[in-house]
């Protein structure tokens, strides 16, 4: 038995992707293979890769092909072999690809998932275990990201404020990260924490995912200082630019005290930044989103904070934030050990090493599986709502396919956003219970100013994100005295008992309010 297959990779030519990791994670892959396997290469410059004499003699030189997206049209009918492909943030974004190409993939290929929530929608598009998945997290190079012990003399370097404490955001600053939330916390927190900084190390981009709006999305950069002025916030954020050289990367993010990552990206599939943060020691708080679920342990390496799917999107407990920052400003043990626990976390689960392991490994198993016969080739079976989905896309929007359109469309069908975000969140607005002890948290940065209200985020607000949404006049009173800062108990005073509580679940399920429970409190002083 050949134990060595030749790998043949698809290299995309049309440049760098639009996402940074997908480029670090395909120079990595290369890397990997090579290590072990003689490699062949084919480059193409389209989704669609064509059955011509250049693809004939690639195919007829290798044993499998390795793809870094499952978007790729596959041709076997020249000969027979596997395909080991990453399906990244496919999953999130609606899985489309398994009913619209699924003619590329056999029942003896593997898809390689890098998080829980993607194995989770996996099970669930993909049904008796027709098409074989492998759940294999991405790794960081714990050598160039480790701890630096010399954050005094950092600081001096990059001209870094030496008694703040630093809350540090890395990588691409668009909407679906909210970079703007960050900055509505800090605002909210400034009075308190004189010595409270937010650093961002990364790059604006206007990259956006639709969900509820076809309208275009504002401009991240333009928002991003808009808001910092009107917060008066010039003084307490630092700005550098996306760092290319990793040893200089790694050594900024020594700069700070924690990190922070309050990403709902849709197709948020794993999350390097807050693992290289904890690799350098750093406890990060993040949205349990995503990958992040599965990197951020909570209690132990950071935080993770609640989302919640509202009928109108993904919502992020905002009083449940700001308590984890309190906490770790307010404990220096505590952050102490979080750093420590945090840089364990990577060496133990996320390392480059066990990552590179574990890729070949499953080139290795996915081969010998194949030319044993052990793996029959049988028609890959998926939830019945896939090819409703596609249908009701080409009806909507013609038969004209591009991969900007693999995403989820809660307008034409909202049964299967709700199956899909539902498994990157930690749970559901319509299975929320409030109770009289719950501090009323927001959903998102909002206000209601001389009775109207106001949002503060670029993302949620009726002239984007919000659509068909609004408010009755007593949603606005109730919210109005919510925004005042009024308990429960107070609410109650006013609006009676019965009201409270239905005002409570129906701006719950809006996406404005969240119950910020008793049970998930610290105490921060």
């Amino acid at each position: 038995m050949k134990n060595k297959p030749i790998v043949g990779i698809l290299l995309d030519t049309r440049g760098d992707p639009p996402y940074i990791s997908v480029g670090k994670l395909w120079k990595q892959s290369i890397n990997i293979l090579q290590e072990k396997y003689s490699i062949e290469v084919l480059e193409i410059d389209s989704y669609k890769v064509e059955n011509d004499s250049r693809y004939r003699e690639f195919v007829q030189k290798i044993d499998l092909l390795m793809v870094l997206s499952p978007y790729y049209t596959i041709d076997r009918t020249v000969k027979k072999f596997p395909v080991v492909a990453y399906g990244l943030g496919s999953m999130q974004k609606g899985g489309h690809w398994l009913y619209d190409n699924k003619d590329s993939f056999k029942s003896y290929d593997s898809i390689i998932l890098n998080s829980t929530a993607c194995q989770s929608i996996f099970e669930e598009l993909v049904m008796d275990n027709s098409l074989k998945s492998c759940f294999i997290p991405f790794g960081v190079d714990t050598s160039i990201f480790y701890p630096r012990p010399n954050k005094s003399e950092l600081r001096k370097k990059y001209n870094v404020p030496e008694n703040a404490f630093i809350m540090l955001y890395c990588g691409r600053i668009n909407l679906q990260k909210n970079p703007m939330l960050l900055l509505s916390i800090l605002r909210d927190m400034a009075d308190k924490y004189k010595n409270l900084y937010l650093m961002f190390m990364g790059s604006f981009d206007n990259f956006y995912i639709p969900e509820f709006s076809d309208k275009p999305s504002p401009d991240t950069k333009n928002e991003f200082y808009k808001m910092v002025e009107e917060f008066n916030l010039n003084s307490r954020i630092i700005m550098f630019d996306t760092q290319n050289i990793s040893q200089t990367y790694a050594e900024m993010i020594c700069l700070a005290d924690i990190g922070i990552n309050l990403t709902t990206l849709i197709s948020e599939n794993f999350g390097y930044t807050p693992v290289e943060m904890q690799a350098c020691g750093l406890p990060v708080i993040g949205t349990d989103w995503g990958g992040l679920k599965d990197t951020i342990v909570d209690n132990v390496t950071g935080f993770s904070i609640q989302t919640v799917l509202s009928k109108n999107g993904v919502r992020i407990n905002l009083e449940q934030i700001k308590n984890r920052i309190e906490l770790l400003i307010n404990n220096p043990e505590l952050l102490k050990q979080m750093g420590v626990n945090a840089r364990e976390n990577v060496i133990k689960n996320y390392s480059y090493t066990l990552f590179a392991d574990r890729i070949q490994n499953l080139i290795s198993e996915t081969y010998n599986e194949f030319i044993s016969g052990s793996m029959n080739e049988s028609e890959i079976k998926l939830n019945p709502i896939m090819k409703k989905m596609s249908h009701d896309i080409k009806n909507n929007y013609g038969t004209s396919r591009c991969v900007s359109w693999e995403y989820l469309h809660p307008e034409i069908d909202f049964d299967h956003y709700d199956l899909i975000v539902s498994k990157c969140a930690t749970g559901k607005s319509d299975d929320i219970q409030w109770n009289k002890e719950d501090i009323v948290s927001k959903g998102f940065d909002w206000s209601v100013i001389n009775g109207k209200f106001k949002s503060y985020d670029p993302r949620w607000n009726q002239s984007f994100e919000l659509v068909d949404w609004s408010l009755s006049d007593a949603e606005l009173k109730f919210l109005e005295s919510v925004d005042k800062g009024h308990t429960i108990d107070e609410l109650i005073s006013t609006y009676n008992r019965e009201n409270t509580f239905e005002l409570l679940n129906t701006l719950t399920c809006k996406g404005l309010l969240m119950p910020f429970k008793k049970e998930m409190m610290y105490v921060t002083e």
